[in-house]
């Protein structure tokens, strides 16, 4: 993977390459009737910002992404091959599919508003991200003002969404979204948020695309409404010894109206059918303690439930953290370790133990270098970090697995 950029006060663009394909041998054992195949991926991204005029600014990105399903398939010699087949092994299964988005924003002195559009080709995918939306287009508006000499600050993002952008797809779907966010600094080293959004979306069969629709008989178009709160509270004192004590809270619940939806409309209204809710529960507190000497320790405990048709699956479990600055802050050590246990009910399901420790080394080689301590040729930055986890068994005879993954990463800006 690739990435480069440049950047000024007027704009910028950057520009992302990246070259993935899977180990064919990689599976030890595979089932003969596994839809799991080999892939080869190649993205490239370029984006951009400019300010056309004092406080407007327009940012874009594209992105097309070649994949090949599977690199076994052997294609007739006698097929035509586009030009891209040798960038990603291609075959019959080689797909170019593109995404891309845009914005033009205002400033004012002490607000902003924003109108955001963003399209995503069916069947988008790279071997870059663990999971992408795709099929999906979206118009937004958001707003935002601050107030009280920027101690406050409100912010909100509504919309448009639709998918089955090629009308290839078994179901249609259109949504709207909205959300609301609030910041504020009543005191010293006290900062709140607090977040509100729903999102409801209604989806209803595509006859076109199933031959065998019968109308008298589908039940399968259903709305969706999913109403989310959060907040998160954050507070930080001391001097010498820097405190800080922090917690977040969060509360989704969804329904999910089905049955015989005649005329629902572009949101999903005048449904009628049953509901059936899904409520999740979510909650985070920490402590952190700071030295003078670059010395750092937290501790933290984490909660997850989720209640749905009366069966409850909750996760918890605690964690610590510690970190320590070396050779003049250049160089910065971190450790930690967390534990979670998982029930559905009252019964054990899971417990996981997990291990991190890394480092990151900053070195001012080019102040050292320079005479007049100048860091304008750009800094470096090298980090290593590994993560070790222990998967216990629950059931006596069953296995415990254990992962660990080592990562390095070299950065250079200037």
């Amino acid at each position: 993977g690739l990435s480069f950029g440049y950047e000024d006060h007027n704009g910028g663009f950057n520009v992302i390459l990246l070259k993935a394909t899977d180990d064919q041998r990689s599976l030890e054992m595979q089932s003969p009737n596994s839809e799991l195949t080999p892939m080869d991926n190649v993205v490239t991204s370029v984006s951009g910002k400019i300010s056309i005029v004092k406080s407007l600014q327009l940012q874009a990105e594209y992105a097309i992404s070649l994949l090949t399903r599977n690199v076994l398939l052997k294609d007739s010699t006698d097929q035509k091959r586009p030009f891209y087949y040798d960038l990603v092994t291609g075959n019959s299964s080689t797909t170019a599919k593109s995404a891309y988005n845009a914005s033009l924003s205002y400033r004012f002195k002490t607000a902003s508003v924003a109108l955001k559009y963003e399209r995503v080709a069916p069947d988008y995918l790279t071997l870059g991200g663990l999971f992408f939306n795709n099929d999906l287009e979206n118009i937004t508006l958001a707003p935002s003002v601050a107030l009280f000499q920027n101690k406050w600050t409100i912010s909100a993002n509504t919309g448009f969404q639709r998918n089955n952008l090629n009308g290839g797809s078994a179901t249609a779907q259109r949504r709207w979204v909205a959300s609301i966010n609030l910041t504020c600094q009543p005191i010293k080293g006290l900062s709140v948020n607090g977040a509100y959004s729903n999102f409801s979306s209604f989806t209803r069969r595509n006859p076109s695309a199933v031959p065998m629709y019968d109308p008298a008989l589908d039940t399968m178009n259903f709305y969706q409404v999913s109403e989310n709160y959060s907040t998160g509270i954050n507070y930080a004192f001391g001097n010498k010894r820097k405190q800080a004590v922090s917690s977040n809270f969060a509360y989704v619940k969804s329904q999910n109206i089905t049955g015989r939806l005649q005329d629902a409309g572009a949101f999903g209204f005048n449904t009628n059918g049953t509901s059936v809710p899904v409520d999740v529960y979510t909650g985070m507190a920490a402590y952190t303690l700071q030295f003078v000497n670059g010395l750092s320790l937290s501790c933290m405990g984490n909660y997850n439930q989720s209640v749905a048709a009366g069966l409850e699956n909750t996760f918890f479990g605690p964690g610590m953290n510690a970190s320590k600055a070396l050779l003049n802050k250049e160089l910065n050590l971190q450790t930690g370790a967390t534990y979670n246990r998982q029930l559905a009910g009252t019964t054990l399901t899971n417990h996981v133990m997990n291990f991190r420790l890394g480092a990151t080394y900053n070195p001012e080689l080019w102040a050292r270098l320079s005479k007049e301590k100048d860091k304008k040729f750009g800094k470096l930055a090298l980090s290593l970090n590994g993560n070790y986890t222990q998967k216990f068994a629950v059931v006596g005879g069953s296995p415990s697995p254990t992962n660990l993954t080592v990562m390095m990463n070299l950065n250079y800006s200037f």
